[in-house]
């Protein structure tokens, strides 16, 4: 089978990491991939810089519009294209994608969106707390708006989606949670075939907290302290993690000298309190070695659409406390391998970290076990990559008849 894969990077970013993995996965098993992307960080042949005018960028946000202007058109031209079976599409936002151009390849050939978060069924933003609007469009909140962006601005993406979005012709969605599926079934994109495909991650060569004292050792974490681990691309300049939360926390448990809160992403805060450290964002290898090191994961995300980092802890053994977001019901059972904290609750947020602190070595290893079975089942690379060689498979055969 040939594939042909679309996203704004090939390296950097949850989708990014997702569409990168799965292309290679394919080729390991025998598909021709090509990855075509508009910033390319890693070298891999495979991956393919889509070349656009750099003053467009700049034109795009001058104009606040990230659907329009961008020469993608220029992709149903490249052999890479023509000789395609299935053309699969990550995210297309982030100026760089022009949405006229879906149209004309689903007229061309079977397209496949995969929707790691909400920005297809709002205008311009990847989160929404609203419900659907009657044109099945979720409103973006206040602070996900730009500087350039008016509510004209808002109103016309709104529309020109809309209109794009009726002229579309074989697509199928997908949706890697059963929460944004829900999103999916109420919105402007809701008369469109949809699959729930969940994201995956790769299991190999990853520790787990039964390496945790020499993982710490290695890293010069102290051995006599719980760990509460906190990840975010972005850190606490990240306004959809929920830093705020957590600081709240840390200020809360301030005067708890057996506990440690270790920080991954972003830049330091000044002066941070003695119970806090910050490490610079890590390469996937090192940061799972943080991961195996932890004895809590801390999500105090108030939008997310699924975090990978959740399996990648879970994986590691690690009960998880957070809030009720994205798919975190769907992988954390309260009370038992964590906590769903009350939404934008700090108070809530302590309660479940002196829980599940609480918990004894046998519920410990419990968690383990069953968090690695549930994962490989369910959360692998490998579970993610024969559901979309199937949807790839169903589509054709259909195609055929």
């Amino acid at each position: 089978m040939k594939i042909l894969s679309i996203n704004k990077a090939d390296r950097v970013g949850g989708a990014a990491e997702l569409a990168y993995a799965l292309d290679q996965q394919l080729i390991t098993l025998g598909h021709h991939v090509d990855f075509f992307v508009d910033t390319k960080v890693g070298d891999s042949s495979f991956v393919k810089h889509i070349a656009q005018p750099r003053a467009l960028f700049y034109l795009s946000h001058l104009l606040g519009t990230d659907i329009d202007l961008f020469l993608t058109d220029r992709i149903i031209d490249t052999p890479e294209f023509k000789a395609a079976d299935i053309i699969h599409c990550h995210n297309l936002h982030g100026h760089y994608f022009n949405l006229e151009t879906l149209v004309k390849m689903s007229r061309l050939k079977p397209v496949v969106w995969t929707l790691h978060d909400l920005w297809a069924l709002t205008p311009y933003c990847s989160h929404s707390f609203a419900e659907p609007d009657a044109d099945g469009f979720y409103t973006c909140p206040a602070n996900a708006s730009r500087s350039w962006m008016k509510c004209h601005r808002a109103k016309y993406l709104q529309s020109r989606k809309a209109k794009l979005y009726g002229e579309l012709g074989s697509i199928t969605l997908v949706a890697p949670s059963l929460w944004l599926k829900s999103k999916l079934a109420n919105s402007c994109l809701s008369h469109h075939s949809s699959h729930l495909i969940h994201n995956g991650i790769d299991l190999t060569n990853r520790p787990d907290r039964r390496q945790s004292q020499s993982l710490r050792s290695k890293l010069s974490l102290p051995a006599d302290k719980k760990i509460i681990l906190f990840v975010a691309s972005g850190g606490k300049d990240n306004i959809w993690k929920g830093w705020p939360y957590t600081e709240e926390v840390i200020r809360q448990l301030s005067s708890r000298s057996d506990l440690l809160f270790l920080c991954i992403g972003g830049a330091p805060m000044d002066n941070p309190p003695a119970n806090l450290r910050f490490v610079s964002y890590l390469d996937q290898s090192a940061l799972a070695e943080y991961y195996a090191c932890a004895d809590v994961f801390l999500l105090s995300s108030t939008a997310e659409s699924f975090a990978l980092v959740l399996l990648e802890a879970m994986f590691a053994g690690l009960p998880v406390v957070s809030f009720s977001v994205g798919a975190a019901p769907e992988l954390i059972t309260h009370r038992h391998n964590g906590y769903l904290a009350k939404s934008y609750e700090s108070s809530d947020l302590i309660a479940g970290l002196d829980q599940v602190l609480a918990f004894n070595q046998h519920q410990l290893d419990d968690i383990l076990l069953s968090n690695q079975k549930l994962i490989t089942k369910s959360f692998s690379l490998t579970a993610m990559t024969s559901a979309y060689l199937e949807l790839y498979q169903s589509i054709l055969t259909s195609k055929q008849k």
